[in-house]
């Protein structure tokens, strides 16, 4: 690893702020790692021992995450996978002494065509792309000497009023307690009280806030029979609402129990005498 400059800014900035703690540190890492052009060979496994060396960790999602997020690219030139630092040159002072990258840069190899512009995962851990079934020389994606067909970004997200990009797992658990919350208004608000949670957890999400979420959807209609505003998920959030115990119906709606059995045969017996009187009488 060489020393590299790790300026404050990694710590404001926005879309990084999303990305998964071990993720953030992973981008630390493989600036120390790439060369002066900020350059790295795809390998996964090797980046997993020399940064997380006493961790288990999953690297290659780490780096579809950042590969998403449009921190890196990840591309093929003379048969060799390259992982490559965006800006890297930009805020790296190099020493004049270090080497020459050895890596090949986009415009050399199979006419510069990123294959993978998506999942990383599409990259063998060695230095051939798996972009077909054969080997050698062929045509369109059978071998390493066709041009490999581009794959289509995997890129959803949702910014966040504040300009925060949600991704992966966290993007996943905000759309569904939009949609178990059921009360569509201030979606770009309520992301950002999402990510503002103080101690979130997946664990905390299935057993407090989504349950909660989907009690308070319940109650909505009779809030809104009662002439009473219901509550954005933007302000649910951010008062911890899902910590509240949830009224239930009001007795006035309840039908009273007047003690009396309706399954008796003398209520029904009663109950026809009342009718044929009434019919007499008319």
């Amino acid at each position: 690893m060489k020393n590299r400059i790790v300026k404050p800014g990694f710590f404001l900035n926005e879309i990084l702020s999303t990305c998964t703690p071990h993720t953030r540190l992973l981008f630390i890492g493989l600036l120390m790692l790439a060369d002066r052009e900020g350059r790295i060979e795809y390998r996964p496994v090797r980046i997993r021992a020399q940064i997380f060396p006493y961790e288990q960790v999953d690297v290659t999602a780490m780096l579809d995450e950042l590969l998403q997020n449009d921190f890196i690219e990840v591309y093929e030139g003379d048969g060799i996978a390259v992982i490559e630092v965006k800006t890297f040159t930009r805020h790296q002072s190099i020493h004049p002494k270090e080497a020459a990258s050895q890596l090949p840069d986009k415009q050399r190899g199979l006419d510069g065509l990123p294959v993978i512009t998506g999942k990383s995962r599409e990259l063998n851990t060695g230095n051939e792309f798996a972009v077909g079934k054969g080997k050698g020389k062929g045509k369109g994606t059978e071998g390493m000497q066709g041009k490999p067909k581009p794959v289509v970004p995997e890129t959803k997200f949702y910014m966040t009023a504040k300009k925060k990009k949600m991704t992966g797992s966290q993007l996943a658990d905000f759309e569904n307690l939009w949609s178990a919350f059921n009360y569509k208004k201030g979606k770009a608000d309520a992301a950002d009280a999402f990510l503002n949670i103080p101690g979130y957890s997946g664990q905390l999400f299935d057993d407090e806030i989504l349950p909660a979420a989907k009690a308070e959807a319940d109650i909505r209609p009779e809030q809104i029979a009662k002439d009473r505003t219901p509550k954005m998920l933007q302000g649910w959030l951010t008062d911890r609402r899902w910590e509240d115990e949830v009224s239930k119906p009001s007795a006035a709606e309840e039908p009273e129990d007047d003690g009396m059995d309706r399954d008796d045969p003398e209520l029904d017996k009663m109950q026809a005498w009342i009718a044929e009187q009434k019919a007499g009488g008319q």
